[in-house]
């Protein structure tokens, strides 16, 4: 029994030896050396007692073991909780730059059928288009003068026109440089005449984006 210890009627099959005995209480050579003292030692001389301190030692040794093992799951449960935020601020991110490239082709679209509205709206009607012939000649010219003190409704249509294309660009419905594009010459023929400057700047005739495009160009 000196070599070997037998746990007697509570194992009868389990017989381990003291080298096995060290390997239980892991690869420390102090707690081998403590353990094995504490079993080997010549004031346990009853098989019983020897036998209870082997499995309080065991019991002993295995909540030691259970404490850096709790620890090791904790921190990965905190790694885990960091990699989930971090995760979920990316889908967030991305979730935020996609709902923007779909804000800013929704915007394109819109635009695109601004422009190409007030394009044929300009171009296609004949109201507008005889006063666009009229303000297209010399400044001050007689008929321009005519047109203005008639104050007929294809002149307020036509001023209305650029009323709404002024207000567009000012809320950023579109964009000055289609503004520019389109009718940065027909404005500059509004703009020409004296008499057509006067009439626009006088407040009760309303045309307030108007007066303000007017004078943003060069």
């Amino acid at each position: 029994m000196a070599g070997r210890l037998f746990l007697g009627e509570r194992s009868p099959k389990l017989l381990v030896s003291i080298p096995e005995e060290a390997a239980l209480f892991g690869n420390s050579s102090e707690q081998k050396s403590s353990c094995l003292g504490q079993l080997n030692s010549a004031c346990v001389t009853d098989e019983h007692a020897r036998i209870e301190l082997y499995e309080a030692i065991i019991e002993s040794w295995s909540c030691s073991q259970k404490i850096p093992v709790q620890c090791v799951n904790i921190m990965s449960l905190d790694q885990l909780l960091k990699i989930v935020q971090i995760f979920s601020y990316i889908t967030g991110a991305f979730a935020a730059v996609c709902a923007f490239l779909v804000y800013r082709n929704n915007s394109r679209r819109e635009r695109a059928k601004w422009v190409e509205n007030l394009y044929s709206r300009f171009f296609e009607r004949d109201e507008l288009k005889k006063v666009r012939d009229t303000l297209d000649c010399p400044a001050n010219d007689a008929r321009v003068v005519a047109l203005v003190d008639a104050e007929r409704a294809k002149w307020t249509d036509y001023l209305n026109f650029f009323e709404l294309v002024a207000y567009l660009q000012q809320s950023k419905q579109i964009e000055g440089a289609d503004v520019k594009a389109l009718f940065q010459y027909y404005l500059g023929c509004l703009k020409r005449h004296s008499t057509v400057l006067e009439y626009v700047r006088d407040q009760s005739k309303g045309f307030k984006y108007l007066r303000k495009l007017l004078q943003q160009l060069s």
